[in-house]
């Protein structure tokens, strides 16, 4: 059970996410199947966290902070990238396996711009489900290659 809660720990957390927690769960002995299957559900619900404190948390407490609404308006420039792909540039940004590109980012772009959450979660939810099956691959290939 310790194992699992690292790969729980592991597919939640905003610089891992399932990137670090599928390499971790193979890597310990877990089912390679099962490890997948729970990054991506567990890497995929940081979703709803992300939205529910950001929604609590901006409007009880930083609404009115003029520092947090710069970086607000800053970040929202910055991410036309995403913003010209639409939804599908969520899809994008959350499939590459790479730093700073996961759901965590997704999320919190996704209550920038202002997207309808339910259509911004199915998307976000195949980049998920994209990177995850992106990092099994890459890590089974590297296991081949060791054997």
């Amino acid at each position: 059970m310790i194992n699992w809660g690292r790969v729980i720990l592991l597919a939640l957390l905003p610089i891992s996410e399932l990137r670090g927690s599928i390499p971790v769960g193979i890597a310990i002995g877990l089912d390679p199947i099962k490890v997948l299957i729970v990054s991506i559900v567990i890497n995929a619900l940081v979703y709803f966290i992300v939205i529910f404190v950001l929604e609590r948390v901006y409007v009880s407490k930083f609404n009115s902070n003029k520092l947090v609404n710069s970086i607000i308006n800053k970040v929202r420039k910055r991410a036309n990238r995403v913003k010209k792909l639409g939804y599908f540039g969520l899809t994008v940004l959350v499939a590459i396996p790479a730093p700073v590109t996961g759901v965590w980012t997704a999320s919190i772009l996704t209550w920038i711009l202002g997207y309808e959450k339910r259509k911004a979660f199915g998307f976000i939810s195949i980049g998920v489900v994209i990177a995850g099956l992106i990092v099994y691959s890459i890590i089974l290939g590297v296991i081949n290659l060791w054997n």
